[in-house]
């Protein structure tokens, strides 16, 4: 079954890479600790977090840091001003597991959002089997819950990639999609997911393939995949996700996507966090990545352990908007001027959807949409003749006779003289 679930797996995490990377101009891999980790440290003695205080969620909101977190039993609330001396609320837990539901054996991995200021959660539940679904909760306040009486994502139908398990909710809202990334098992292997959703309680789960999958035998995720957290920053989805191997390493990894379903690891940077030096707070191994952008910097909440307590330690990593984000390949510097197909966004969308592109040099320019069958759907610009530049199309989602086309796959092609390409994009309704 699957692992990082509180009833057979004490979540251990996170500890950050020293080691300046000179990687190709991927700035998203040169973390540093900060001095003073853990800056949420375990509760006291015979409190609900004596011994796990690992951060799910970390959000600014209403002029301050705002933490929800993982305890022994439930979750607790905490909040900040600057992110690293924290406050948790007095009465924690705010959320508990419930006797008697399906939750009843635990709860972990809250993803909390806040839309139309209400406080919405998805988290993992066990049952009384020590099985995971995901569930849904509502507040006014992040502090009173209200719980879903059933969960909102279960396994899947047998022979699928998540007919035993599905854990670890990562929710994001793109209006009017919500997009969830999660770990499903399937007995054998846990993978990373995804699902979406118009309302966040009715989710469809995206089957074609799994975003990520564990690595090759020998490698430092052929054990697993657990909880991530995905950022969107300029015109790529970064991923941060825990991994581990055979022999129990567990470390934290990076992935990038021009529209989250495609994605690419860096093999030559991964990891990017690893448990810290021998007697360190969080040297046993490091999971459960938070991640926000701020300004030129990313910040990230993590969890470290060392074997006994599981706590919660802070890291930076700089954002350079001079490195060029390729579309194909992830980051890499730009060198010289050229054709670009840049992914549709939003992607996937309803209802229309916006198709950009830049010319190095003048050049006459079609593009097509073609349905999964490889039949033409719509010509979007018939050899128009356009200049050096940045360039857009909206596609409506519209057929070549007015009509509006089904839900599913779609793919554009991209004609600029001698050079084309073509990329993929999901319709949903």
């Amino acid at each position: 079954m699957g692992m990082f679930n509180r009833k057979r797996f004490s979540v251990g995490v996170a500890a950050i890479l020293m080691h300046a990377w000179a990687s190709q101009g991927i700035s998203q891999v040169q973390w540093t600790k900060y001095a003073n980790n853990p800056v949420l440290p375990h509760g006291d003695p015979n409190s609900f977090d004596e011994i796990t205080a690992v951060a799910t969620t970390v959000m600014f909101h209403e002029g301050m840091y705002k933490m929800w977190y993982e305890g022994d039993d439930g979750f607790g609330y905490a909040t900040s001003s600057n992110g690293i001396t924290w406050f948790k609320h007095a009465n924690n837990p705010v959320l508990e597991p419930g006797p008697g539901t399906w939750d009843e054996g635990a709860i972990n991995n809250a993803s909390v959002l806040v839309i139309n200021n209400t406080y919405r959660m998805w988290y993992s539940g066990v049952d009384g089997l020590n099985e995971n679904r995901i569930g849904h909760a509502t507040s006014f306040d992040g502090i009173e819950w209200t719980k879903d009486d059933d969960p909102v994502l279960n396994h899947g139908e047998p022979g699928t990639m998540d007919d035993e398990e599905v854990i670890h909710p990562f929710v994001m809202y793109e209006d009017p999609l919500y997009r969830m990334w999660y770990n499903g098992h399937d007995g054998t292997a846990q993978r990373i997911l995804y699902a979406y959703s118009f309302d966040g309680i009715e989710w469809t789960k995206f089957t074609d393939y799994p975003m990520l999958e564990p690595g090759t035998l020998g490698s430092w995720t052929d054990g697993g995949l657990g909880p991530l957290c995905v950022v969107r920053a300029g015109h790529l989805y970064h991923m941060w996700y825990t991994a581990w191997n055979q022999a129990m390493d567990i470390q934290i990894g990076y992935a990038t996507s021009p529209d989250g379903l495609v994605w690419t690891e860096y093999t030559s940077v991964n990891p990017v966090l690893s448990p810290g030096s021998p007697d360190s707070w969080d040297d046993w191994g490091v999971a459960v990545p938070n991640v926000r952008l701020e300004g030129q910097e990313f910040l990230m909440w993590y969890g470290g352990g060392d074997d006994v307590l599981f706590q919660t330690g802070l890291a930076t990593s700089p954002y350079v908007t001079s490195v060029y984000e390729d579309h194909n390949n992830g980051p890499a510097i730009q060198t010289t001027p050229r054709f670009v197909l840049y992914q549709n966004y939003p992607n996937p969308f309803n209802p229309q959807t916006s198709i950009q592109y830049h010319l190095p040099e003048p050049a006459i320019v079609k593009i097509s949409i073609f349905d999964v069958s490889g039949r033409s759907v719509r010509k979007l610009i018939n050899s128009e003749f356009q200049s050096t530049g940045r360039h857009e199309i909206v596609w409506d989602g519209e057929d070549q006779f007015g009509r509006q086309v089904t839900t599913g796959i779609y793919f554009y092609r991209f004609e600029a003289g001698s050079y084309h390409e073509t990329k993929r994009m999901t319709l949903l309704k």
